[in-house]
């Protein structure tokens, strides 16, 4: 909002009047010089400079302040596993940065289905009954050595598309296969080698870039072949009769 202000040469009345215009104007600049100032002040704030790094680096790891006895011996690993194992045996743990590791967080996965746990990753079916039902989940020890498990997501699995039957396999340069089962293997074409990435290629940084020509019509790039996609579907989700014989567009 913008004020005017009109001074007026006149008798005691007006000198007055212009006296009080005046001192209005001037707070009205204080006010707007402390708020440029703390404008700055948070600007400078949300930036990570050398100065604030290190508290920066403290509230995204989450450490918690607690009086704790001298420590004259600690190991020092970045393997989890081995902090796990020196946590259990008692010994003092402490990261590259000096800090001391009370709590360590591991991550396995569990099948919804069969609630069979497993410490491999990357799992897409549960090696036990078969179903595509693995989650990611929270493996704590306590201190009495037994290992707790926590979901970290409520996820519900989609029952869509069971009712029809699965479509007969095609052939083709581009079939629409389907992964059923990790022991299936897909059939797909290589990249060729003047087709791989390079990052010396003076068009390297235009193949990621959206401002570049690319075809976004055909088959191909429906599927993103040429990506490194399209080389199987997880599961089955039709959500109509993949063997009904449609009429073909003229």
């Amino acid at each position: 909002m913008i004020h005017v202000y009109i001074f007026i040469d006149g008798d005691k009345d007006t000198a007055l009047t212009n006296d009080i215009l005046e001192g209005l104007i001037e707070e009205e600049e204080e006010e707007e010089r402390g708020e440029g100032d703390g404008e700055g002040e948070d600007d400078d704030d949300s930036w990570i400079t050398p100065d604030n790094y290190q508290s920066v680096c403290d509230g995204i790891g989450g450490l918690m302040e607690e009086t704790i006895d001298e420590i004259s011996v600690g190991c020092m690993t970045t393997d989890y596993a081995m902090q796990n194992v020196l946590l259990q045996i008692g010994l003092n743990v402490v990261s590259i940065d000096g800090m001391l590791i009370k709590r360590i967080r591991t991550y396995s996965q569990q099948c919804k289905a069969c609630f069979k746990v497993y410490f491999k990753s990357g799992l897409l079916f549960c090696p036990n009954c078969g179903n595509k039902s693995m989650i990611k989940v929270l493996a704590d020890v306590g201190k009495d050595g037994l290992t707790h498990y926590s979901s970290l997501s409520d996820k519900q699995f989609s029952h869509k598309g069971l009712r029809y039957s699965l479509p007969l396999p095609k052939g083709g340069r581009r079939p629409d296969q389907l992964l059923l089962s990790p022991a299936q293997r897909l059939t797909f074409r290589l990249p060729r080698s003047r087709n791989k990435s390079h990052p010396l290629d003076p068009d390297y940084i235009s193949q990621t870039s959206p401002f570049s020509f690319n075809d976004v019509t055909s088959r191909g790039a429906q599927i993103a072949f040429r990506a490194g996609g399209g080389r199987g579907r997880v599961g089955v989700a039709w959500h109509r009769n993949p063997n009904q014989v449609r009429k073909k567009r003229k």
